[in-house]
């Protein structure tokens, strides 16, 4: 099964332009944007639920009173607000840059799809008058429009997403560990 799919991928890299490769190749980049900020955001909630739980950290973290300090803070309930803002910034800034990577991710994925319907097409056009006798139209329509569509929604946007989510639960484990590998220090 391993081996079909990863003939699948030879297949289909084989069919893109070297173009489209280079786009898919940098989508990837863009995928791993979207991955970090996915675990920023998903992070960003520690700090504040932490302080909200128990005000005192502000006294104990050293870098949480410094942040207390530089903001010219005079109550743990202003500052609480502040990491509360903070925290829905950051978050919101995550979402965006994660929808704005989808929206480029999809985008392309349409691209290659317009691409690869209009080269099938020009094919089919280019092939001798023979061929079009014994070929159903219904069958060159269905792999110009339904074809295409399947594999830039089904396979390409698809695998997108698998990617961004695979790099996000990857980041996530790494920072899980990294705070756990900190914590424990600290209690030494």
């Amino acid at each position: 099964a391993a081996g079909a799919g990863v003939s699948l991928l030879r297949e289909i890299w084989s069919v893109l332009s070297r173009r489209q490769r280079r786009a898919i190749l940098i989508m990837q980049l863009v995928s791993l944007l979207v991955a970090c900020s996915t675990t920023v955001g998903a992070g960003a909630i520690a700090p504040f639920f932490a302080v909200l739980g128990n005000p005192r950290l502000i006294e104990q973290q050293s870098w949480l009173h410094r942040v207390y300090d530089a903001g010219g803070f005079s109550d743990t309930r202003g500052f609480l607000i502040a990491l509360a803002l903070g925290f829905v910034g950051v978050v919101t800034l995550a979402n965006l840059i994660s929808l704005l990577g989808f929206i480029a991710m999809h985008r392309l994925a349409r691209r290659i799809g317009n691409e690869l319907q209009s080269t099938l097409f020009s094919a089919y056009l280019g092939r001798p008058y023979a061929f079009h006798v014994r070929t159903s139209s219904v069958t060159l329509l269905n792999n110009v429009i339904y074809e295409t569509t399947r594999f830039t929604h089904g396979i390409l946007e698809n695998a997108f997403t698998f990617v961004t989510s695979l790099v996000t639960a990857v980041l996530i484990l790494v920072s899980l560990a990294v705070v756990k590998a900190a914590v424990a220090a600290l209690l030494l």
